[in-house]
């Protein structure tokens, strides 16, 4: 999943508290090779492997793991040690009592609870009485702890259900990629995410290389990483990823996955999404990461990301991100 992209806001989300540290955003926007002209383009995108750089540098400058938000800084290497906290619990309801449990006793402004309710399980982010909580460390709480789940159980762990205390920001399409596709609800009174509790009862079986590849850099592994047991959506994905410069059609690609086309849509539509959007998203994800690697002309971008022209590779380019191929990278 490396060549998946996010969107410019989630750039200026990891910047916001920079005034506040008295930091340049410019000097950590270059150290993670994003050029400060995106931040101005409401369309722009940047790859998960930059924006997980931005995030690291940003959180290495404040020396803070929150990134301004909490009541309090979250000194870095918190991570780390929460990682060590859990990786030897028994079962994975063992494991998110102690997830839990961790951030909450560090006093931050808010508590994760685990909620179980017969065959639903989930976690529950509550923020103190008084603190204004920006949307982002919410979603960032919820998507984290999601994220972690899955490399706990070595599985994408299918979020069943998302709710959000803020109002629905207008960019719900991008919740595809936070949550695989789970329904999300806005304007509830708490922020949380539901899953099956048949999850609670699976055993956590981490060995000491997998653990160290992890904490190598767990901000990317976060971002990037895929399981067994993927979303269709990640699948299908994977499937076109194989040969991107001559692109499957439906058939061959629900043939690959062994199921009838009429099922893979069905299944791709419960988790928001249409195989005609899949192949535009990975046109632009896998553009937006050939783009990044210097000593590779545009053109060979273009037919790497499935494009036989590249005066049609340019135009999709300007309709993603409201800028040339050639613009980008010369802001890189």
């Amino acid at each position: 999943m490396r060549e998946t992209s996010v969107p410019i806001r989630l750039v200026r989300a990891v910047l916001k508290h920079c005034g506040d540290f008295e930091l340049d955003q410019r000097e950590l926007l270059a150290q993670a090779g994003i050029s400060p002209r995106l931040v101005e383009e409401e369309a722009a995108r940047v790859s998960i492997e930059r924006f997980a750089q931005l995030q690291v540098v940003t959180i290495l400058a404040m020396q803070d793991e929150g990134l301004g938000y909490l009541t309090r800084r979250l000194p870095v290497g918190t991570w780390s040690m929460m990682c060590h906290a859990t990786r030897n619990a028994r079962s994975f309801r063992e494991a998110l009592n102690r997830y839990c449990r961790f951030f909450t006793i560090l006093d931050m402004g808010f508590t994760l609870t685990p909620v179980e309710d017969g065959d639903s399980a989930g976690v529950r982010f509550t923020h103190d009485p008084g603190w204004p909580v920006d949307l982002f460390i919410s979603e960032r709480a919820l998507f984290k702890c999601s994220r972690y789940s899955s490399w706990l159980m070595q599985e994408d762990i299918v979020i069943t259900a998302v709710a959000l205390s803020g109002a629905d920001p207008g960019h719900g399409d991008e919740y595809r990629f936070l949550f695989n596709g789970a329904p999300v609800t806005f304007d509830l009174p708490f922020d949380e995410i539901r899953f099956s509790a048949s999850y609670l009862d699976r055993a956590i079986a981490l060995d000491d290389q997998t653990v160290r590849r992890f904490l190598r850099a767990p901000t990317l592994m976060l971002l990037s990483e895929e399981y067994r047991n993927t979303s269709w959506t990640n699948r299908v994905r994977r499937e076109l990823r194989k040969d991107m410069p001559h692109l499957k059609g439906m058939e061959e690609i629900a043939d690959a996955l062994a199921v009838h086309p009429q099922t893979l849509r069905r299944r791709l539509a419960d988790e928001g999404q249409s195989f005609k959007q899949i192949i535009d998203d990975l046109h632009r994800d896998t553009a937006l990461y050939y783009l990044g690697r210097r000593g590779m002309s545009v053109e060979e971008v273009a037919w790497r990301a499935g494009f036989a022209e590249t005066s049609t590779f340019i135009r999709a380019f300007k309709r993603w991100t409201a800028m040339t191929p050639y613009a980008y990278r010369k802001g890189l």
